[in-house]
């Protein structure tokens, strides 16, 4: 199984054999994704001995994230899937974040920056693994700060326990505060904790979700999760 992420400006790259991680590399490109996605793809599948005949499938990441990642990455594998006949298992970039962690108790709010002043964002319950369909609580979305002690208020119990992790923790430590003071349940602000998707983790949740028949799509069913429009054009919106 192979793992493919560009969501972000982190490149993610992974191979997974009876699930242990073969070989990884995850390496910072800003805007190269598209310059170095093959040659260091083709790089990483001769160092682990594998060749994409050998393959099972490829588990790539369909966003939220960046609009020209997403393609990029996309368009490879919807390529590799037809040349060689491969499953392709789409995963999110909030369930890549947090899927290490979700064997852990109480409820997970994984958050990336969106710009404005907004988040991608999902809700998770604690203490099961991400192919039990009862982990997902809310679906991906893009909020506004502003309206999340609402969401949260429709979607959580009365009294829960949230730990909200990732990048934008930091980016947003301020407004985040501000909602854990005006919420009753308890509220974990993990700023350490702001792990970028990893190639071999990608690798390895695609294993999981091709054993129990999941996420499976064929190259015409895959499509990125935008959830938004393209900065770019907000910003045109704007002026």
């Amino acid at each position: 199984m192979a793992g493919i992420d560009t969501a972000s400006d982190i490149l993610g790259l992974g191979f997974c054999r009876d699930n242990k991680i073969m070989g990884e590399i995850n390496i910072r490109l800003d805007q190269s994704h598209n310059q170095r996605l093959l040659p260091l793809f083709d790089v990483l599948m001769g160092e682990v001995g594998c060749r994409l005949s050998d393959l099972d499938g490829i588990a790539v990441v369909t966003g939220p994230g960046s609009f020209t990642g997403l393609r990029i990455s996309l368009s490879t594998v919807k390529a590799f899937s037809i040349s060689q006949d491969l499953s392709l298992l789409e995963v999110s970039s909030l369930e890549l974040l947090i899927a290490d962690r979700l064997n852990q108790p109480g409820f997970w709010l994984p958050a990336y920056d969106a710009r404005g002043d907004r988040i991608y964002t999902a809700i998770f319950s604690g203490g099961k693994e991400l192919t039990d369909k009862k982990a997902r609580v809310l679906e991906d979305q893009a909020v506004a700060l502003a309206e999340l002690p609402e969401l949260l208020k429709e979607e959580l119990p009365e009294k829960f326990r949230l730990t909200i992790t990732g990048p934008a923790v930091n980016r947003y430590i301020e407004q985040f505060r501000e909602v854990k003071a005006n919420l009753p349940g308890e509220i974990v602000l993990d700023k350490r904790y702001t792990a970028r998707p990893a190639g071999g983790r990608l690798a390895r949740l695609g294993v999981d979700f091709l054993e129990k028949n999941m996420r499976i799509v064929g190259p015409d069913e895959l499509q990125p999760r935008y959830l938004k429009k393209p900065q770019a054009e907000i910003d045109h919106e704007k002026n």
